[in-house]
């Protein structure tokens, strides 16, 4: 099991991923540790969680995508309002320096790593896919407007940054520590307040198989 049972699932994780991290951040509180450390060895609590490099290291991955939420807007249905862009096949040239990345051998989970909080060193900027919003969001990017710019990975003091005055993750400070800059907030159509990483990993039942008792959510057959 990826997710912590302390963990509580302010947006619901979809089926047919598995959750690595999960940051719902909480505006007055410190959710996300501020040592990255701390964070690298994996950390739970209500509000966030990420699972560790070292359990991360033993994940076949497949797929990834990050996605940013909104859980105080919500969609036909219940879900909260989100975007999932696809993470690119990166280098290790293309990423930073990250003094607690040993033991990850494959360059997606060092991303992933990165992304958790634990990017080091100087900028390096990704080119990601764009990401638009449902609905009545589907003109909003990761982007405050207009196009989508670029992941600076790490960018001055935040974690990383969406250019184009976009979303943020920064963990050494407590209250806000993702979405959109507070002095940004009041111009985007919803508050981001969630960024989750999931993953798809090697196929543990073959294709050829006809499930006859259907297998049960959260466990691997």
């Amino acid at each position: 099991r990826l997710v912590p049972a302390a963990f509580v699932q302010r947006c619901p994780h979809a089926d047919g991923w598995s959750y690595v991290l999960d940051y719902s951040d909480d505006r007055n509180e410190n959710d996300v540790p501020d040592e990255l450390a701390t964070i690298a060895a994996g950390f739970s609590n209500r509000n966030a969680y990420y699972v560790g490099n070292a359990r991360l290291a033993k994940l076949n991955i497949q797929a990834a995508q990050i996605c940013a939420l909104a859980s105080g807007t919500r969609l036909e249905g219940g879900a909260c309002q989100w975007s999932c862009i696809d993470l690119p096949d990166v280098e290790d040239e293309d990423l930073p320096a990250c003094d607690t990345c040993d033991g990850l051998d494959s360059s997606v989970s060092r991303l992933i790593a990165m992304l958790s909080g634990q990017a080091t060193g100087g900028e390096k900027r990704l080119v990601l896919p764009a990401g638009t919003f449902q609905g009545t969001g589907s003109s909003q990017t990761w982007s405050q407007s207009g196009s989508q710019g670029p992941m600076g990975l790490p960018y001055s003091d935040w974690s990383w940054h969406i250019h184009g005055y976009g979303i943020s993750l920064r963990v050494d400070q407590a209250g806000w520590e993702f979405g959109a800059s507070p002095v940004r907030a009041q111009r985007w159509p919803f508050d981001v307040d969630t960024f989750q990483v999931r993953v798809q990993t090697d196929r543990l039942v073959p294709a050829a198989f006809v499930q006859r008792c259907p297998h049960a959510d959260g466990w691997s057959y």
